[in-house]
């Protein structure tokens, strides 16, 4: 019956000299255990330095760089493309295409500049790309300007303007009236914080439904007037203007209530008597 070997029996190993030497098997344990070791910690920082190079190259796909995105789904890279929002200037031919997000979802700052153009005032000249550009360092340059007597709109514009476009898609905006220097401090068209506007093919009373439910935003509804007022405030506002180009503010109810509807009415009626009446006591040219 063979015996077994103990666990610290020698292993015979021939020497230079020709004498055995013996490894016992302890030792050989030992140095089998190390072996073992060190050949999972070179595999383990295989491993390693395979998942970082993995995680850094996700990293680097997803991140926003002019306005796009890599993302590595399943080996295969998509490109992410902004959606584009066309905008106008009300009564001129300027327009501009303009990323209101980023793919990140985040807002797209660098298109306040465009918009911005498109709402100075009037009378104050468009301005080129290399001046947009030389602006921020020529003397005496206003950080809160794109370009000289032109203000930078407010940043809460693009979220509202894509919550616009999300909800009339493909639909062109078109801004009627946003910075005005020559009004009163206290209005937000002062500050750049308000804007006039419309949009293709959609009625106005539609237009106000869906500004109303976003938070943080004045509205104004001009049923008698070609625009929609827009701003920017820390709560909701809402307020109707009855009236026309270039008379008093008329804030009220709309459709007006059925009495004052008639009492309108009735004063329209009386002036135009009242027009008709001094005619009536003009002379006719025979008789002079």
């Amino acid at each position: 019956m063979a015996r077994s070997t103990p666990w610290n029996a020698a292993l015979p190993l021939a020497g230079g000299t020709g004498q055995a030497h013996t490894i016992p098997l302890s030792t050989r344990r030992f140095a089998a255990a190390r072996l073992g070791r060190r050949r999972m910690t070179r595999v383990s920082s295989a491993h390693a330095a395979a998942s970082l190079r993995s995680s850094l190259v996700t990293m680097v796909l997803g991140v926003a760089c002019g306005g796009a995105i890599l993302a590595n789904t399943g080996g295969v890279r998509a490109e992410c493309t902004p959606t584009l929002t066309q905008l106008y200037r009300a009564g001129s031919d300027e327009a501009a295409q303009v990323a209101l997000k980023r793919c990140d979802g985040e807002p797209n700052v660098d298109a306040l500049t465009e918009i911005s153009i498109l709402a100075r005032p009037k009378g104050v000249p468009q301005p080129s790309a290399q001046e947009v550009a030389d602006y921020p360092r020529s003397r005496g340059a206003n950080p809160n300007h794109v370009a000289p007597g032109i203000v930078r709109i407010h940043q809460g514009f693009l979220r509202r303007l894509h919550y616009m476009t999300q909800h009339f898609p493909g639909k062109a905006i078109e801004i009627v009236s946003g910075h005005r220097p020559n009004t009163r401090e206290t209005s937000r068209h002062f500050s750049g914080r308000a804007l006039d506007l419309r949009v293709r093919g959609v009625a106005h009373e539609k237009l106000v439904e869906v500004l109303r439910k976003h938070p943080k935003t004045g509205v104004g509804y001009y049923p008698n007037s070609v625009f929609v007022h827009l701003d920017v405030r820390p709560e909701s506002g809402f307020w109707v203007d009855r009236s026309g180009r270039g008379e008093r503010p008329d804030y009220g109810a709309w459709p007006p209530k059925a009495k004052e509807a008639a009492q309108a009415k009735a004063r329209v009626l009386s002036t135009i008597e009242g027009k008709l009446a001094s005619l009536d006591r003009i002379k006719p040219l025979d008789s002079f």
